[in-house]
């Protein structure tokens, strides 16, 4: 194996297998290096903030994924923002990132999924249940989806559907349980 050490492409390709091998520390340095040979590699700087946040380095999770979705405007980048500052309770930081990411891909279902969440923690139900009934039309095999959209009919006091949307959970977590031992 030859490595060219100015190609950012080799530099992200090792990083990422050394990542896919449970190796994050070397794999972040190795997506380091590719944006230092390059700042505008958005797939490293989009690597990196997803390896950030496995490790817990929130504020070097959000430069990277910002930097990578301003230079690309890559709808994974922009969902994970989305989650990361539902998770930190900026909703409207959220909002503004999983919209730009629905505005390029409308039937991104886990884009859905995450608006959805946001809205269940804001209080928002109507629009929770919404954004869920949208998530399980894009990919109705999301059983994290069908919970959720369970939870958002429950709290509007739509048993019946709750209950639909819980059956449709357990009958996927049934299967993915039952492929998980072949």
């Amino acid at each position: 194996l030859q490595l060219d050490p100015a190609s950012v492409r080799s530099w992200h390709n090792i990083g990422v297998t050394l990542a896919d091998q449970g190796r994050h520390e070397e794999g972040l340095e190795a997506l380091r290096r590719a944006v230092a040979t390059d700042s505008s590699y958005a797939p490293s700087l989009e690597a990196i903030g997803h390896l950030s946040l496995r490790s817990g380095r929130i504020d070097e999770a959000e430069r990277a994924l910002r930097r990578a979705a301003s230079l690309s405007g890559s709808v994974s980048a922009l969902r994970e923002l989305g989650r990361l500052y539902t998770d930190l309770g900026d909703y409207d930081r959220a909002r503004q990132s999983l919209d730009r990411a629905l505005a390029q891909a409308p039937d991104d279902a886990e884009a859905h999924r995450l608006l959805g969440r946001l809205h269940q923690e804001t209080q928002d139900l109507p629009r929770a249940a919404a954004s869920l009934s949208q998530a399980v039309r894009a990919d109705p095999a999301n059983a994290e989806a069908w919970f959720n959209l369970a939870t958002a009919l429950r709290g509007l006091g739509d048993e019946p559907g709750a209950g639909r949307a819980l059956q449709r959970f357990e009958a996927l977590r049934a299967l993915q349980s039952r492929a998980d031992h072949l």
